[in-house]
C-alpha cells in the first residue's frame, strides 16, 4: 500500500544523515518515501545530504506507480544539499503505467499534489534544478500541482535563501503548475 508518514511534532529532528549511491540511488537524505502521503506541521530536517536528488526529503513513484501527496503547515527544512535536483524537497513521478501495469487499465495516472500552507524552506541547494524543491513529472503519465499560502494572514510559506546551479533557486516545477496565494518567495 501507500505509505503514510506524519512529522507533527516539534521535538522531531532528522539531521545529518546522508543518502550516498548514484544511478538510482543516493536520493533521500533525510527522508525518502516510494509514493504515498507526507505531512509535516512541525519538526526540523536540516543538514542533510543526498548524493543524488532530495537533500532533505526525497519522494518518488517510479518503480511501483501511484500518488504522491505532500502537506506542510509548519516546520522547517534547512541547509539540506542535494548533488543532483531538489536541495530541500525533490518530488519525481515519471511511472508508466501502459508499459509496466499488467492490471490493464491503461487510464491510471501518477498524482503529485503539494500544499504549502505554512513552513520554512530555507538555504537549501542543489547542484541541479529546485534548491528549495524541484518537481518533475512526465505529463504523459500523470499530472503536478503545487499550491502555495492558504486565506490566512498568520500562516505564511516562506521559501527563503535557497540556491540551484540551474533552473529554480527557490522553486523548480517541471510538467505541472503553481498556484500561489501568499507566502513569500525569496
Amino acid at each position: 500500500g501507500d505509505c503514510q508518514i506524519k512529522l507533527d511534532n516539534e521535538n522531531i529532528l532528522i539531521k545529518g544523515n546522508k543518502a550516498s549511491g548514484t544511478s538510482g540511488n543516493g536520493n533521500g537524505g533525510g527522508l525518502f518515501v516510494e509514493k504515498g502521503t507526507l505531512e509535516i506541521s512541525a519538526c526540523t530536517i536540516i543538514e542533510n545530504s543526498a548524493d543524488n536528488n532530495g537533500g532533505g526529503i526525497a519522494l518518488r513513484v517510479e518503480r511501483i506507480g501511484g500518488d504522491v501527496t505532500v502537506n506542510m503547515t509548519g516546520g522547517i527544512i534547512r541547509d539540506n544539499t542535494a548533488k543532483a535536483n531538489g536541495g530541500g524537497i525533490d518530488i519525481y513521478a515519471d511511472y508508466n503505467f501502459t508499459e509496466n501495469d499488467t492490471s490493464g487499465d491503461a487510464n491510471k495516472k501518477n498524482d503529485v499534489v503539494v500544499n504549502l500552507e505554512a513552513g520554512t524552506l530555507e538555504n537549501n541547494s542543489a547542484n541541479g534544478n529546485g534548491g528549495g524543491i524541484n518537481i518533475a513529472i512526465n505529463e504523459n503519465n500523470g499530472t503536478a500541482v503545487m499550491n502555495i499560502g492558504n486565506d490566512s494572514s498568520t500562516l505564511i510559506s516562506n521559501i527563503t535563501g535557497n540556491v540551484a546551479s540551474n533552473f529554480g533557486g527557490g522553486i523548480c516545477i517541471n510538467g505541472g503548475s503553481v498556484n500561489m496565494t501568499n507566502g513569500i518567495i525569496n
